[in-house]
């Protein structure tokens, strides 16, 4: 992909991780992303991650001005996970 070598020329590193725009994806994108060098990309579903996700299409949180006090405390806060007792 060009803008992978436009940006470690202009970054003078390597670039392995891709934020898809929008979250838009599908497999071809990520074949393609693959084939390019991308160990992982990120989607915009906000929820946590899970140990069987698609390494190139890992949840990400989009934090706007709206997501101040609680809120933004929420989406630091680990969901409660049911224990059998």
């Amino acid at each position: 992909m060009k803008s992978k070598a436009v940006l470690e020329a202009k970054l003078g590193g390597k670039v392995d991780l891709l934020a898809w725009p929008f979250g838009i994806y599908d497999a071809e994108l990520t074949g393609w992303a693959q084939a390019a060098g991308y160990v992982a990309a990120f989607s915009i579903d906000r929820r946590p991650v899970t140990r069987s996700e698609n390494v190139m299409a890992l949840p990400r949180s989009i934090v706007t001005d709206a997501d101040r006090g609680a809120r933004f405390e929420a989406l630091l806060t680990p969901p409660k996970v049911a224990t059998m007792k």
